[in-house]
Parts: structure tokens; C-alpha cells; sequence
């Protein structure tokens, strides 16, 4: 048993190195391929997302993100607030897009 729990403690062994990394990355990730394509099949059950789109798309939804959240976090210091607050998201949404 001790063997097991040290064993899930550590990342998996180099074999499924690549594997571990992806799974790493996909859980930092905003929109995920899966949640992009479930997305997709929404709106038509019969397209598929060619692998490059979607991460063209994935990458495009975390520039958005860090964009409004810096703009936001900059008029946040600006009202010499240590906080960010919604109306600091919805002031810059509301003039930008």
C-alpha cells in the first residue's frame, strides 16, 4: 500500500511523461479542445474541429481573457483599489467590445 501512495504522489514515469504535461496544460487552460468541441457540436452535431482551429480558437479565448483582466486589474489601480471588481471588468467590456 505504501508503494502505491508513493506512487501517485510523484508525476507518472517517463513513458507517459508527454501524457502528464498535456493533462498538466489542459487543466491551466480557459477552453479546453473537448469543452471547444462539445461547443461546436452544439450548434452542429455533425462538424469537427480541425486540431488547428481549435487551438487557434484556445488561444484567441486566453488572449480575450488576459487582455479584459489586465485592462480591468490597470482600472482597478487607477481608482487606487487593491481589488478588482466587476464594474472594472463591465466598464472596460462595455467601451472595448
Amino acid at each position: 500500500a505504501r508503494k502505491e501512495m508513493s506512487r501517485n504522489m510523484y508525476p507518472p514515469a517517463v513513458s507517459s511523461r508527454a501524457q502528464y504535461q498535456m493533462a498538466q496544460a489542459q487543466q491551466n487552460q480557459i477552453v479546453t479542445p473537448q469543452k471547444l468541441q462539445e461547443l461546436v457540436k452544439q450548434i452542429d452535431e455533425n462538424e469537427q474541429l480541425d486540431a488547428d482551429v481549435a487551438n487557434f480558437l484556445i488561444e484567441m479565448a486566453e488572449e480575450f481573457v488576459d487582455n479584459v483582466t489586465t485592462f480591468a486589474c490597470n482600472l482597478a489601480q487607477h481608482r487606487k483599489s487593491d481589488s478588482l471588481e466587476v464594474k472594472d471588468l463591465q466598464l472596460h467590456l462595455e467601451r472595448n467590445w
